[in-house]
């Protein structure tokens, strides 16, 4: 039986947006794992990627590859015709296909300006009394990220040999986390620019995804927008790095700290969340160049609950919020049915 709207099936779109991540300390421990999530970043980029063993074989090797971009047929006729030609759904005709990406834009978070690895070893010459000695000496990690995700992430732009040019795209986009204050954010675009020099790109390829979530960030958050203007794509709040810093400097002061769990209640907590937004809109960041984002729902089993009260989070102002997994994902994006974040 057909359904009177003439529609045979619906396509749900969620997760347009994702972020590949080199800072969790689970997922990135030491330079071994560091090089596993290099390699699988660049395959990413390249669109090779492909989880061994599991179901659903696309790749021809018994593994599950990227998915392809998906391509409908346009109705084309007068108002009211629905339908989809060659689709047995009216044998309305049809113009040129639409394609849709079948892969989400991608986004990659580096670590911050403060670690060390040794993934990398440079000489260090320290000059004692006598002769001078040459020791090996580690590299900060955030500088080895930027360089490593941007090289491979050349794969993925529309200017390379890429395999569909709908999967192309025109910026390579890196989130920073841990930034304290507009300094951090001006010596993050100086990195950008060594980057992009290195590689032969144009000035400001590089994007960035400023992590509001420490607190000289977030009392010098107009400055440090000012900071990364010409690269900012999203601005994003982070509850358990922010609380942290909170607790960091309470402690400090010889402070009691509250639970988590009570400090949303907290003045400045709610200050925290309202001004992220406030400066967000002054950038212009709601204006379909960018994302007004809020923290990760923290209970990958608890979906009941995500569905009931993520969509809050939009109401408050975020036009895009976090979530742990693509069944989360698909879930989250009823909310965006419910709520018009433009």
């Amino acid at each position: 039986v057909r359904h009177v709207s003439r529609l045979a099936d619906v396509t749900l779109e969620s997760a347009l947006t994702c972020i590949a991540d080199l800072e969790d300390s689970v997922s990135a421990v030491d330079a071994e794992d560091k090089a596993k999530c290099y390699a699988n970043w660049e395959a990413l980029c390249r669109g090779t990627l492909v989880a061994p063993g599991s179901s659903g074989a696309k790749a021809g090797g018994g593994g599950k590859g990227l998915a392809p971009p998906r391509r409908f047929t346009r109705p084309r006729g007068s108002e009211g015709q629905g339908g989809f030609g060659g689709r047995g759904h009216g044998g309305v005709g049809v113009e040129d296909d639409l394609v849709v990406p079948g892969r989400a834009v991608l986004l990659v978070r580096n670590v911050g300006l403060h670690l060390s690895t040794d993934a990398v070893l440079h000489a260090d010459e320290k000059h004692g009394s006598a002769n001078a000695r040459h020791t090996t000496a580690t590299v900060p990690e955030g500088f080895l990220d930027a360089f490593v995700t941007a090289a491979a992430a050349v794969h993925s732009l529309a200017s390379h040999e890429v395999s569909d040019p709908a999967v192309g795209r025109q910026s390579i986009y890196i989130v920073k986390p841990k930034l304290h204050g507009p300094d951090e954010v001006a010596a993050t675009m100086q990195l950008f620019d060594r980057v992009e020099d290195t590689l032969g790109l144009a000035r400001h390829t590089v994007k960035l995804g400023l992590m509001d979530e420490e607190r000289r960030t977030s009392v010098n958050l107009a400055a440090s927008v000012a900071e990364a203007a010409p690269r900012l794509i999203f601005l994003n709040t982070g509850f358990l790095d922010r609380t942290a810093d909170e607790v960091h400097s309470a402690l400090r002061c010889g402070r009691p700290v509250l639970p988590k769990d009570r400090c949303k209640a907290e003045a400045w907590y709610q200050a925290y969340e309202d001004e992220n937004v406030a400066v967000a809109l002054a950038a212009g960041l709601h204006e379909g160049h960018g994302q007004i984002g809020k923290g990760m729902w923290p209970a990958p089993d608890s979906m009941r609950e995500m569905l009931a009260l993520k969509g809050e989070h939009l109401r408050q102002g975020a036009s895009t919020s976090w979530v742990p997994s693509p069944n989360a994902a698909c879930l989250h994006a009823l909310h965006y049915h419910q709520v018009d974040v433009r």
